[in-house]
């Protein structure tokens, strides 16, 4: 009898338990801000706009680290040769990653110059479609409250700047 009585009043304080995400709209925003902050366009926007400053903030400075050349230079030499099927690495036919990287770098240098900004711009726009994508799956998956905390939880993932900020293939 005591531990119906006991499991009885957790599944009441369960019931009664919010999500912090529900506890801030519904307390702390006026309702016409709780709306906007509800919309799905002022989300994605949103979402799209703190995406932009992190994983675009300084994106071009420094040089380039680890093996960010072995990404950039192919894609330079492309431009350069005119030959897009064939990657080289100080004229050395070089095969060890798939062309579509290659090709993505290529396109934003055509765009941007052969700059560092050029080269890493292809990750942080593949970081910034992470985003969205996390957003609409828990948004489609999990209600319209889920979307936005889901495409913040990407984006502020450590491990996930990382590599978002580079010419790196494996982010």
């Amino acid at each position: 009898m005591f531990e119906q009585r006991e499991a009885s009043t957790v599944s009441e304080r369960c019931s009664e338990l919010r999500s912090p995400a529900r506890i801030l709209l519904d307390h702390r925003l006026p309702s016409s801000a709780r709306d906007l902050v509800s919309n799905p366009v002022t989300q994605v926007l949103l979402l799209l706009l703190m995406s932009v400053v992190i994983y675009g903030y300084r994106l071009g400075d420094g040089g380039f680290v680890n093996t960010e050349g072995h990404r950039t230079f192919p894609a330079w030499d492309m431009l350069a040769d005119g030959d897009y099927f064939t990657q080289r690495l100080f004229g050395v036919i070089y095969l060890r990653k798939p062309l579509g990287h290659t090709w993505a770098i290529a396109a934003s240098s055509a765009i941007f110059g052969k700059t560092e900004f050029a080269a890493r711009i292809v990750g942080a726009i593949s970081g910034i479609g992470m985003v969205l994508v996390a957003y609409w799956f828990a948004r489609r998956w999990f209600g319209p409250r889920a979307g936005l905390p889901a495409g913040i939880a990407q984006m502020l993932t450590p491990l996930f700047w990382k590599y978002q900020r580079s010419a790196e293939i494996e982010g």
